[in-house]
């Protein structure tokens, strides 16, 4: 159990941190950010006299100025984005003007709908709204409908709910499929809340802003025309990414009102263990200690992490280092998606009450679940956007005293120049969130699932609505010509209806959050028990045979994958390393969408088909992250289309690269010498490019791919390639296109500062490389890019 009233001295934690044994200069960099006191502001319209009481006995009787001023556009009938700080407050910019006009129109029944990106977070919503609403003497009907709904109780929630709080996987395959059986509420909704907005980017963004099309599609065939308010953390476009979600003109609110009580924040880089590779200390091994000395003392602490392996396996190194510590009682706990309900339910009330000291989580409790005050964060690298940074770090600190956030960098590029610049962290503006509303992976299972639910074009405005008469036309196409949908004319106007091909339920065959439909099975050999479900491109990456997969703390090795029947099982083991798989990459160009000259070389941007094979993985050390071994992968390619990005290098480049090549008096063995040269400048290129992108654009690296070549048959030159690596596209490759001088100018920065001789992994070398890291040159990589931006001698 936690000590209750322990206060966290944080600059006294760090600087216990610099004089333990083992300490080498980790901190790098103390963030000292201020205390803000609260700025209020007032409101232009009137609230119901009804809920102001209920609101006064809240001990709410004023309102921060962001919270008045989207109470104030609400109620106006604007369409509204709030996107301020973590704990500011945004839930009473929904509820009360939710509240209000319930409560206006307690007669007519007016409804709201409520998504969360999870399941926890609706049912935390929902205890604070009934606790707002209990003083109101019409109180509205507020409920959860998710999958943990009973179905005894579903026909009742139909039926009376008001205020109701679900998720986009619900309303995808629960509630619009069977929208006659939800008319009383949606004929009369008002509201739309759409909260934690700053998670809806990338592929489970352009997922959400169909989702919502239909929705607003489904509203319209009822005469309903609901407003929309979007939560959101700090973006660097929180009205354009809003208007992309819903498809409607939004007034954005962005300046915070809150107070904070202010944190450190400490950057922390693990120490060198192998001078000659350049090679770090495990950031797991170096996150799991801090985690431990923070519970250890009492402090509690969630420790952040990027993938569910990782947070079994320092979940598992935490409990070790805890069982050393004789004088410490702490419990700590693992938490991820992939446990049931009851399990997460558990950990969070745990967590909330003192039970459990600390947790090592994935992103899934980013969100705003309550969990009692917490005084530390740990973030176990980058998280991969600056939203998410902060929004994990905001989870501390939430007492009115200062916090502390400790981010621990992993060696890879990216974070390492973070690490060496933090004021990219600190001052920089947030990066731009990017959906894609044309990918047809997305677009075309969405239309089907809509002419399920009503004939396509029945509804007034439904190729505008979705993007257009080109969007939509050639989307129709295809799906006429591969059988899923059939036009049939109305009364003069073309309609579109379910082929037998497509089933009776479309929607339960789209992931909301892959492209991909086929999902496995992970079963224990055993007992035969189903430990989680995972996307096919997770499998072969994470769960090929011969990987170390991790399930609540404990190892199992992949005993066999199953392309049949799509089970991959699973046996315990326990062993001292993980494993990382490699792909070899091939590419196609399709289209040309767009081209510029960019300095010196001509950039592109349009569609690719990419052939990507898990064909190797790698064993590495828990400790150290060097490589044991490697086995092989026999796997099926997976080909699929997408956005690239690409800039061709013309001959008289790669003939001035040639000149820097090592010699040879032998003409033969120098021109195979300059050829090395040239192919190894060029991967050196292409991976530093990739490893900085995310700057610029909201995505995590694994999300981006890259090729380069001395020589693409569709280009006939020398070619870097960087794509997008979620089929159809989400819009990172077009914004590297529109950045590519500065990523070019960042990464000549990053090379030049890297204080490694040939390449290492903070500069040029990446986990992901199918070529196991061979053939770069971090010389002629820079060499290149000083061709590029104009920095030549």
């Amino acid at each position: 159990m936690a000590r209750e009233g322990v206060t966290l001295d944080t600059q006294g934690f760090l600087n216990d941190m610099r004089s333990r044994v083992g300490y080498a200069g980790q901190i790098v960099h103390v963030e000292s950010m201020p205390h803000s006191s609260a700025a209020y502001g007032r409101l232009s319209a009137s609230l119901n006299p009804l809920l102001q009481h209920a609101l006064q006995l809240r001990e709410i009787d004023r309102f921060y100025t962001h919270q008045a001023q989207a109470i104030d556009a609400l109620l106006a009938g604007e369409n509204v984005v709030v996107a301020t700080g973590t704990a500011s407050g945004k839930s009473l910019c929904y509820n009360v003007p939710v509240l209000n006009v319930c409560a206006d129109s307690s007669r007519t029944g007016a409804t709201a709908l409520y998504l969360f990106p999870a399941k926890a977070l609706a049912q935390d919503q929902l205890r604070a709204l009934n606790e707002l609403t209990a003083p109101l003497p019409a109180r509205p009907t507020a409920a959860t409908y998710d999958g943990d709904t009973p179905q005894h109780e579903r026909a009742a929630v139909r039926k009376n709910v008001r205020l109701l709080l679900t998720n986009p996987e619900m309303l995808h395959v629960g509630i619009l499929p069977n929208h006659r059986l939800w008319s009383r509420f949606l004929r009369r909704l008002k509201f739309v809340v759409i909260d934690e907005g700053h998670m809806y980017r990338g592929v489970f963004g352009s997922h959400i802003a169909m989702l919502i099309r239909r929705l607003r599609r489904i509203c319209r065939r009822y005469g309903a025309n609901p407003q929309f308010i979007v939560t959101s953390a700090t973006l660097g476009n929180p009205k354009e990414h809003a208007e992309g979600i819903t498809g409607l003109p939004m007034t954005a609110i962005t300046d915070d009102g809150a107070p904070s009580a202010g944190r450190e924040f400490a950057l922390w880089n693990p120490p060198i263990i192998d001078d000659a590779k350049s090679a770090r200390r495990s950031v797991l091994v170096e996150g799991a200690e801090l985690f431990s000395w923070l519970v250890a003392t009492g402090t509690r602490t969630l420790s952040f992490v990027r993938t569910r392996q990782a947070a079994e396996l320092m979940y598992r190194i935490s409990e070790e280092n805890l069982q050393r510590y004789e004088t410490s009682n702490a419990r700590v706990s693992s938490y991820r998606a992939g446990y049931v309900p009851e399990e997460r339910r558990e950990i969070e009330a745990a967590l909330s009450t003192g039970e459990l000291t600390g947790v090592v989580t994935t992103n899934a409790l980013e969100l705003g679940i309550d969990i009692g005050h917490l005084d530390a964060t740990v973030l176990n690298g980058y998280p991969g956007s600056l939203a998410s940074t902060f929004q994990q770090a905001g989870r501390s600190g939430r007492r009115g005293e200062r916090g502390l956030s400790i981010m621990v960098v992993y060696d890879n590029p990216l974070e390492q120049y973070l690490a060496r610049h933090p004021d990219i962290l600190f001052r920089r503006g947030m990066e731009h969130a990017r959906i894609s509303t044309t990918n047809p992976r997305i677009l075309d299972p969405h239309l089907v699932c809509a002419a399920v639910e009503a004939p396509f074009g029945e509804i007034p405005g439904d190729i505008e609505l979705f993007g257009g008469d080109e969007v939509v036309t050639e989307a129709l196409d295809r799906l006429s010509h591969d059988s899923y949908l059939i036009g049939r004319d109305r009364r003069g106007t073309e309609q579109w209806y379910p082929h037998p091909k497509a089933g009776a339920h479309p929607a339960s065959d789209v992931s909301l959050r892959s492209t991909s439909g086929d999902n496995y099975v992970l079963v224990e050999e055993t007992t035969g028990v189903v430990l989680e479900t995972i996307a096919e491109e997770h499998a072969f990456a994470y769960a090929h045979e011969g990987a170390v997969y991790l399930h609540r703390g404990d190892q199992y090795m992949v005993s066999d994958l199953n392309l049949t029947t799509k089970n991959v099982m699973l046996q315990r083991t326990n062993v001292e390393y993980h494993t990382t798989s490699m792909a070899d990459t091939d590419m196609t160009v399709l289209t040309t969408e767009n081209e510029k000259q960019e300095g010196p070389v001509k950039a592109s941007v349009g569609q690719v088909e990419v052939e990507r094979t898990v064909y190797r993985y790698s064993k590495r050390r828990h400790d150290r992250d060097d490589v044991v071994s490697y086995g092989d992968v026999d796997l099926p390619s997976r080909n699929f289309k997408t956005v690239g990005l690409w800039w061709t290098v013309p001959e008289e480049m790669t003939d001035a690269l040639r000149k820097y090549a090592p010699k040879s008096a032998n003409e033969k063995e120098a021109e195979a010498l300059a050829d090395a040269f040239v192919a190894s400048a060029l991967h050196a290129c292409e991976h530093a490019c990739i490893s900085l992108l995310p700057l610029f654009a909201l995505c995590d690296r694994n999300d981006i791919g890259g090729l380069s070549t001395p020589y693409h048959p569709d280009t006939k030159e020398a070619t870097i390639f960087i794509y997008d690596g979620i089929p159809g596209g989400v819009g990172i490759a077009e914004r590297g296109y529109d950045v590519l001088r500065e990523l070019w100018q960042e990464t000549l920065t990053m090379l030049n500062e890297c204080p490694c001789e040939n390449g290492c992994p903070s500069c040029v070398q990446s986990p992901k490389c199918g070529n196991n890291n061979e053939m770069l040159d971090k010389g002629g990589a820079r060499l290149l890019l000083e061709m590029l931006v104009g920095e030549t001698q």
